[in-house]
């Protein structure tokens, strides 16, 4: 029996990666995968002990933890307990810990330089999120994942249309580019 998480992924960041990392939970989310993202879970962390609630996400309710490391992420009270939580949470399995490095001298400190890491610098937003929705896959099982997907979402997932162009827009589903509306079924209106 394989165990279920609240969330597939929760992502630790710092104020100033939240546009950027903001992007790839919206690529994640267009993909099914359920986010703790802090900025749109605001109403749940109402009138909570914070450092206990943070702790039992990255603990217990997650099954990948992407940590977003910026000089600044190394510094912050918060993102220092999510960051223990996660390596602690996953010392057994460290597929489970995703670290996107954003430092611009490259290698990470001593307590992360043990792990493989995504270079945040070199990588789109659209391509950390395919690098993270493959590990989710990887973690959870394709065949599993689409099932679920297939229940959370209904026959929709079979009617959505995927358009990329050069600059790495994706649109699923209902779309508007300019003038033109792509539908569910794949025909512009």
């Amino acid at each position: 029996m394989s165990i279920r998480y609240f969330y597939d992924v929760a992502v630790s960041y710092q104020s100033e990666t939240e546009k950027s990392v903001g992007k790839i939970v919206d690529y994640l989310l267009i993909e099914g995968w359920k986010i703790f993202f802090a900025p749109t879970k605001q109403d749940e962390m109402f009138s909570e002990k914070l450092h206990v609630k943070l702790y039992d996400i990255y603990r217990n309710k997650s099954l990948l933890k992407v940590l977003f490391v910026t000089e600044k992420y190394l510094k912050s009270e918060w993102t220092q307990l999510e960051m223990s939580v996660a390596m602690e949470s996953t010392k057994n399995e460290e597929r489970r810990l995703l670290i996107v490095n954003f430092l611009n001298w490259g290698a990470l400190p001593e307590k992360l330089n043990q792990y493989v890491y995504v270079d945040g610098n070199k990588y789109r937003e659209h391509e950390i999120a395919g690098i993270i929705s493959k590990r989710l896959r990887e973690l959870v099982g394709s065949e599993n994942f689409d099932e679920r997907k297939g229940q959370e979402s209904g026959d929709c997932i079979n009617k959505s249309v995927i358009i990329q162009n050069n600059d790495g827009v994706i649109a699923f589903g209902d779309a508007n580019f300019g003038d033109m509306h792509i539908n569910g079924y794949g025909k512009g209106v």
